[in-house]
C-alpha cells in the first residue's frame, strides 16, 4: 500500500478538521511500459493505478491525484470516465466479480452505496472521508458500449485515528491529550482544549481505549468508531471519537438506566475478541463490539458485582478485575457473565497490573507492611484461574520499584523502575538485570514506563518518559527478546506530565498497555 508523503502544520486552528499535523500531497506513479489485461472483452485498457492501494489522511484539505493511462482504438474524447467509490464494510456481501456494480445499473449503484466522485480521466479528489477501507474504481465506457475497469484500495485515516495518544496533566493541573501520529514525530497538542474549547478540569486518573464501539449520533442513527476516554481524579469522564474527537459519551449517557451514580468512578475500557468491557468503581459491564453485532446505542446494562478498581486486565476471552472492597479478583467472560474467584488477598492493595501475549494477567499487590506479591492469573475461554503466587523480596528492585510494566512478547519479563534505573525481572527464575538505552541521558529523571504492543509482539515498544520541569519527553524503543534494540524509533516532546500512553488505529482490535 502506498503511503503518501506528509509535512506538519502545528496550527490546530481549524478544530473541525483537526489538521494540526500532516498535510499530504498525493501522487501516483505511472509505468508507461505496462499494459493491464482487460477485465472485460473490448479494446480499452487501463494502467497507472497502484494495485497495492493508497492511504490518505482525511479532513485536511488533501487531494488524491491519480493519472492513469487509458489505451483504446477510440479517440479519448469519445470515452466516458467514471471514478467510483464505496465502503468495503457496506458491500462485503457483493459478488467478487462486481459485475452489477461496474456494468450497467446494478441495484447497489442505484441506491447510492457507490458514489460517483469524478467523470474525468485524471482523478483530483479532496479526501474528506470517515476512516475506513474503501474500494476505488475507474470505469471507462466506449461509444459502442464496451467497458472495462480497474480498481484499488483506498485506506483513509485522520490526524487523530492512527497513533499514540498521551494522557497528561497540564501545567496548570488539568487533563488533556497530546498525540504522536504513526510514522511521524510531530505532535498534536492539547486536543481536548482545541476541540472542546478547554481542558477537562482536574488532574487525570485513567485513560481508556475501545475499538469498534457503537453509539447513536445526533440524527439518531447507529454508528461505530474507536473511542479514547479520560477520567479525572474528581470522577469527570468523557469518551471521544478518534475520527474527529467529538464527544460521544460522558457520565450521563453510558448506561441504559441513566447517569452513573454520583460516587461511581469510570476507569475505562478493554477489548476482547468480540466484546468490549467497561469497568468502574461499581463493577464491570460488557457488550459485543460493532463488528460482531452491528452498531447499536453503545450503552451498557447493570453490573452484577458492585465494586471494582482501576486495576483491570483485558484478555481475548475475559477481563480480570481487582476488587478493592473485596480484596479479591473477579472476571467477566466473553458473554458478559461476571464471576467471583477464590483468589482472595485480605489486607492487600494493588499497585499495578498488565498482561502478555499468552493471555496472562499480572498484578502486583502490597500489604500494610510493604510486603509485595506478584500474582499471575491465566485468562482463558473457560475463565480466570490463579497460575502463580510469588512473594517478592523486599530488597529486590521489583520489591522497591515505583513503576512497573509487563513485557507483552514471549520474553518472560516485568520491567520495573527503581532509583531512576529500569530493570527486567525474570518471571521464570526471579533474576533482575539493569537495562541500558541508546539515545538516553542517564541524568534525565524517568517519570513513566510502559510496554505498548497494540495487539502484536512485533509492534512492541518500551516507552520511557522523562520530565524536565514542565516538559516531558517520550522515547519509544523497538524490542528484540524483550530488550531495547538500538535507538528509539520515535521521540516526542510536549508540555505537561504524562499519565498514560495508548495506541489506536482503525485496523486495531486491542491495546495492551495498562495505567
Amino acid at each position: 500500500m502506498k503511503l503518501l508523503s506528509a509535512y506538519t502544520d502545528k496550527s490546530f486552528a481549524v478544530a473541525m478538521t483537526l489538521c494540526l499535523a500532516t498535510a499530504l500531497c498525493f501522487t501516483s506513479c505511472t509505468n508507461d511500459d505496462s499494459t493491464e489485461a482487460m477485465k472485460d472483452p473490448g479494446n480499452i485498457s487501463i494502467s497507472g493505478i497502484d494495485k497495492e492501494g493508497y492511504t490518505a489522511v482525511s479532513y485536511c484539505g488533501n487531494y488524491l491525484d491519480i493519472k492513469p493511462e487509458v489505451k483504446s482504438s477510440f479517440d479519448k474524447s469519445e470515452l466516458k470516465y467514471e471514478w467510483l467509490l464505496y465502503k468495503n464494510s457496506e458491500n462485503n456481501n457483493l459478488d467478487d466479480s462486481h459485475y452489477d456494480i461496474y456494468h450497467g445499473t446494478g441495484k447497489d449503484f442505484d441506491i447510492g452505496k457507490i458514489e460517483l466522485i469524478s467523470t474525468s480521466q485524471d482523478l483530483h479528489y479532496e479526501v474528506n472521508l470517515q476512516p475506513e477501507e474503501y474500494t476505488l474504481a475507474l470505469r471507462v465506457t466506449a461509444p459502442n458500449g464496451i467497458q472495462t475497469y480497474e480498481e484499488t484500495i483506498l485506506q483513509t485515516i485522520t490526524t487523530l485515528s492512527d497513533g499514540y495518544y498521551i494522557l497528561k496533566e497540564t501545567a496548570d493541573g488539568n487533563t488533556d491529550f497530546d498525540m504522536c501520529m504513526d510514522g511521524d514525530q510531530a505532535m498534536s497538542e492539547n486536543i481536548i482544549s482545541a476541540v472542546q474549547g478547554k481542558p477537562m478540569k482536574g488532574k487525570p486518573l485513567t485513560m481508556g481505549v475501545a475499538f469498534n464501539h457503537s453509539y447513536t449520533d445526533n440524527d439518531g442513527e447507529f454508528k461505530a468508531c474507536n473511542l479514547v476516554s479520560a477520567t479525572t481524579e474528581s470522577g469527570n469522564f468523557k469518551a471521544f471519537s478518534t475520527n474527529d474527537f467529538s464527544e460521544i459519551f460522558n457520565r450521563t449517557n453510558m448506561l441504559y438506566a441513566g447517569s452513573l451514580d454520583d460516587d461511581e468512578i469510570p476507569y475505562g475500557f478493554s477489548n476482547g475478541v468480540f466484546s468490549i468491557f467497561f469497568t468502574t468503581s461499581k463493577g464491570i459491564r460488557s457488550q459485543y463490539d460493532a463488528s460482531t453485532s452491528g452498531a447499536g446505542s453503545g450503552m451498557y446494562g447493570d453490573s452484577p458485582i458492585k465494586s471494582g478498581s482501576r486495576f483491570f486486565v483485558g484478555g481475548n476471552y475475559c477481563t480480570v478485575v481487582w476488587d478493592e472492597k473485596g480484596e479479591s479478583f473477579y472476571y467477566s467472560d466473553y458473554n458478559g457473565s461476571t464471576f467471583p474467584t477464590e483468589i482472595i488477598y485480605p489486607g492487600f492493595k494493588c499497585l499495578d497490573c498488565g498482561r502478555n501475549s499468552a493471555d496472562q494477567a499480572f498484578f502486583i499487590l502490597e500489604d500494610a507492611t510493604g510486603a509485595r506479591k506478584l500474582i499471575t492469573i491465566s485468562m482463558t475461554f473457560a475463565g480466570a484461574s490463579l497460575a502463580s503466587d510469588v512473594d517478592l523480596l523486599p530488597d529486590s528492585h521489583i520489591g522497591k520499584a515505583t513503576d512497573f510494566t509487563v513485557c507483552y512478547s514471549g520474553a518472560s519479563f516485568i520491567y520495573c523502575l527503581d532509583g531512576n534505573k529500569i530493570y527486567t525481572y525474570n518471571l521464570v527464575n526471579g533474576e533482575e538485570t539493569e537495562l541500558s538505552f541508546s539515545g538516553f541521558d542517564p541524568n534525565e529523571k524517568i517519570s513513566y514506563i510502559s510496554c505498548n504492543a497494540y495487539g502484536y509482539a512485533k509492534n512492541m515498544r518500551l516507552i520511557i518518559g522523562t520530565q524536565n520541569d514542565k516538559q516531558y519527553t517520550l522515547r519509544f524503543y523497538p524490542m528484540i527478546g524483550g530488550k531495547p534494540d538500538g535507538n528509539p524509533d520515535i521521540t516526542c516532546r510536549g508540555t505537561g506530565y504524562v499519565k498514560s500512553v495508548r495506541h489506536t488505529s482503525i485496523s486495531q482490535t486491542n491495546s495492551t498497555e495498562q495505567d
